[in-house]
């Protein structure tokens, strides 16, 4: 990442610092909006750590089998790879005689280190980039002066700085809109709705929220109005399309409306519900294989039209 744009604390009024808000308010406006947890990731530096583990712990087993391999030589020590009583209690004994339990002890150590740090990094590389849009608008709130207002003057302050923020390298926690149709209505709709009529509206007349001059809208009610939507889709598409078919004049006709047809349920599926790949799939053939029956026992469509 680029250095950072806001200028270094020192060169910074004691007027200026006292205007600008800082950690605790990006805070609350992280807080009251989820899809606003935008954080770094650090993945190169989680995996460099990783790096740093798996080198350690190989060094450590080769240790280990070097003092294996010469305590079988001792007599003193010769029943340790044999015997778990004897090796257990020679971690009191001070000197070689000692060594393998101890470095035993150490590699235990490092090795749940690693798996732990191997089972964290998994869950990170399944964490979503943030959406260009949301982390525009993060950044737009935090410098805009009437609204978040927000200066950080250490290192840190380039991370969502417009001149140097990177959303590859941004994780986003958010789950709240997970499908196409939910982010469309919430960014593009819900700001021409916020533009003409929701800032009146909606607008906080005391508290926190109130102090930071933004309007706050409830994720739930976008996702009741996204539902909405989805369900009117899901009835009226099977429908729209047998209305079709019976007023298509040959059966050629009829297979390219099933296709368009199909092809349109399959995009409403992916854009409109969060269905995996294989439940799209399966779903559209079900949509396309009721329509091929209706086709095949409709007979033209004059006899059920009469």
């Amino acid at each position: 990442m680029q250095p950072v744009s806001s200028p270094p604390l020192e060169e910074v009024s004691i007027e200026d610092a006292r205007r600008a808000n800082g950690y605790a308010d990006l805070g609350k406006y992280i807080a009251y909006c989820p899809e606003k947890t935008i954080f770094r990731g650090f993945r190169d530096l989680y995996a460099e750590n990783l790096l740093y583990l798996q080198a350690e712990v190989v060094a450590l087993a080769k240790e280990l089998r070097d003092i294996q391999r010469d305590d079988r030589d001792n007599e003193i020590t010769a029943r340790y790879h044999s015997s778990w009583r004897e090796l257990r209690e020679s971690e009191r004994k001070v000197g070689p005689e000692g060594d393998q339990f101890r470095k035993i002890l150490q590699l235990r150590k490092a090795l749940n280190e690693y798996y732990d740090s191997l089972f964290r990094y998994e869950k990170i590389l399944h964490l979503s980039q943030p959406r260009g849009i949301t982390l525009k608008d993060m950044g737009d709130w935090m410098e805009h002066p009437s609204l978040g207002n927000i200066h950080i003057y250490s290192r840190d302050g380039g991370i969502y700085e417009k001149e140097t923020r990177n959303a590859k390298e941004m994780v986003s926690l958010d789950q709240t809109f997970d499908d196409i149709l939910s982010f469309w209505v919430f960014h593009f709709l819900g700001r021409a709705y916020h533009k003409w009529l929701g800032w009146f509206l909606h607008r906080a007349d005391e508290g926190e929220v109130a102090q930071s001059r933004a309007v706050f809208y409830d994720p739930a009610t976008i996702t009741r109005a996204t539902r909405m939507i989805v369900v009117t889709v899901a009835c009226a598409l099977p429908t729209v399309t047998i209305i079709v078919l019976l007023f298509t004049p040959n059966q050629t006709a009829k297979l390219g409306v099933i296709f368009a047809m199909s092809l349109l349920f399959a995009w409403c599926m992916s854009s409109m519900s969060p269905a995996k790949t294989q439940e799209i799939f399966a779903v559209t053939a079900a949509f396309a294989a009721v329509c091929v029956v209706f086709v095949s026992t409709e007979g033209g469509g004059a006899e059920i039209v009469s």
